[in-house]
């Protein structure tokens, strides 16, 4: 009987694993071949909360951000961050001290997907708060 039940679960093992196996080459082996991703692909083109059309960035473009002169220094450090993402909260205190030690000849600069108003309360630097 102990046999019977060995062979059985054998059988449903090999059975299971086949299908997992051809499942998995359906969907990734043999799927259509799926285009590498682009800008348009990461960042569709969508309206902005000001309600202009925001068009991707392509890798190489030259950016110029209102206030920042990039002729001036040659240390810029940029921060791509979110506040909902708990890898940039976690490193936050990092940065708030990297800020506070920093000398002249480095700019900060921060890049947030969030609101202006929203980034700007996630990057107040504690001891900077106003009572």
């Amino acid at each position: 009987m102990l046999k019977k039940v060995e062979a059985l679960a054998n059988v449903a093992v090999i059975i299971t694993s086949v299908v997992l196996c051809s499942l998995l080459a359906k969907n990734y082996l043999f799927s259509p071949s799926k285009q590498s991703a682009t800008a348009e692909t990461i960042a569709p083109k969508s309206a902005s909360p000001s309600g202009q059309q925001r068009h991707p960035i392509q890798p190489g473009t030259k950016v110029s951000l209102p206030g920042i002169n990039w002729n001036t220094s040659n240390r810029t450090l940029i921060l791509a961050i979110s506040s909902t993402c708990h890898f940039c909260s976690e490193s936050a205190p990092f940065y708030q001290e990297l800020e506070r030690q920093r000398t002249n000849g480095v700019r900060l600069v921060a890049v947030l997907p969030q609101p202006v108003n929203e980034g700007k309360n996630y990057l107040v630097v504690p001891d900077q708060v106003k009572s």
